[in-house]
């Protein structure tokens, strides 16, 4: 069996150009989630399960962001 790496993902929500101009703000939409996975490839496709739904139709305006321990 391979070793397993820990992963931590948190996702992000970045506004419009114009949504920026209204006063809004990039947010998490996902808090920080901590995994074992067995390479960066598997862990990115976990971390993207995670969008919630009602922001997978804005998935340009959406960042997963994945480090590797």
């Amino acid at each position: 069996m391979a070793k397993l790496k820990v992963f931590q993902s948190i996702i992000l929500f970045h506004p419009t150009e114009e949504e920026i101009k209204k006063g809004e703000k990039s947010k998490v939409i996902k808090d920080l989630k901590t995994f074992l996975e067995k390479d960066e490839k598997t862990a990115a496709m976990k971390a993207n399960f995670e969008i919630p739904e009602e922001y997978r139709d804005k998935l340009d305006q959406v960042e997963v962001i994945i480090v590797n321990f």
